[in-house]
């Protein structure tokens, strides 16, 4: 878990860069409706390490949306493996849903395979980012965030908190 730490911190310090860099695009982005109401979105490049997830989301009202994601993350050379399901909402206060700053809690089931061991925990946690959608027709969708998820139920002395990291989803809205 310290390296899927140091991970998180570094990454946590990329997107705060990223974000303070986009006050511009933002205030542009500010009270501009997207005329999609749903977004399908994977980080590809994960891929590359044998990591994989999804996410959908829908909008359900002038700034919230609603939505559920999908992660396998393997470590330590496929001895472990993180998986987790979870349903996220989501509020978008420049009430531009799907395009622009986000914040909103999650929910989930979170399982850890130790070598064989396996241990699964229900998840509560929030997260933040920031979405753009691209191109002539607004579809192409590209989002980063970082979170923290406590997890309740796994057999540990100390406290069980994973990041939530979305390096870099790409992704399609229609």
């Amino acid at each position: 878990m310290a390296h899927v730490r140091s991970v998180f911190c570094g990454l946590a310090v990329l997107v705060l860069a990223v974000v303070g860099s986009t006050r511009e695009a933002q205030a542009q982005a500010t009270g501009e409706p997207v005329p999609h109401t749903r977004v399908l979105s994977a980080n590809p490049f994960a891929l590359l390490y044998g990591w994989f997830n999804l996410d959908f989301e829908r909008v359900i009202g002038e700034s919230t949306s609603f939505g559920g994601q999908g992660s396998l993350v393997t470590l330590d050379g496929g001895d472990e493996d993180f998986f987790s399901l979870a349903a996220f909402l989501r509020y978008y206060p420049q009430n531009a849903v799907l395009s622009g700053f986000y914040v909103g809690p999650r929910l989930g089931i979170y399982r850890v395979d130790d070598v064989g061991e396996n241990e699964a925990a229900l998840g509560f946690g929030f997260e933040t980012g920031y979405a753009w959608l691209l191109g002539r027709d607004r579809n192409f969708h590209i989002s980063m965030g970082i979170g923290a998820t406590r997890l309740f139920g796994l057999d540990v002395d100390a406290s069980a908190t994973v990041p939530t990291i979305r390096l870099i989803n790409l992704g399609w809205a229609w």
